[in-house]
Formats: structure tokens, sequence, C-alpha cells
């Protein structure tokens, strides 16, 4: 599914801005991490995203962080410049 989405947000850029950001739900025991793509006009739009059991966090924020990089970078073009 991410394949298909990024490309068509893409669309032929050749240079993208992204960000990190986690969204923590107490009532669910929800985090979800996403890399957003931000545009000139400052509006960030989701690319790729993982939700993981809150109290599976612990010190296992930076593991997660890496998978969620790593799957952006597996289906974004590699001629695409990716700046975070």
């Amino acid at each position: 599914m991410f394949e298909a989405w990024v490309k068509y947000l893409l669309a032929g850029r050749e240079e993208i801005l992204v960000a990190v950001d986690w969204t923590e739900f107490d009532a669910g025991d929800q985090c979800t991490i996403a890399l957003y793509l931000i545009t000139r006009h400052g509006r960030a739009t989701p690319l790729v995203w993982k939700t993981v059991d809150k109290s599976m966090l612990n010190n296992n924020r930076n593991s997660y962080e890496d998978e969620v990089i790593e799957r952006l970078h597996e289906v974004v073009d590699p001629q695409v410049k990716v700046m975070v």
C-alpha cells in the first residue's frame, strides 16, 4: 500500500522534506509514528506510518523510527533526495 501511496504523492518530485512525529493515544494504549511530507506551503501529509502498543515503547522509540525511515527508503525512488 505504501509504495502506491508514496508514488502518487511524490509524483515526479526530485527532492522532498520530511518530518518525523509521534502521536500517543492514551485511552487505546497506542502510539503512531509517521513520516510526513512537508510541502513548500508548510502542510504535512503522511507518507508512511506505524502504530505500536504504547506499553511496548520503553526504550524502543529509535528502533521504530528506524523501521519507518527504512520503509520510506524502500518505496521512494532512489533518485529522490530526502531531507529530514
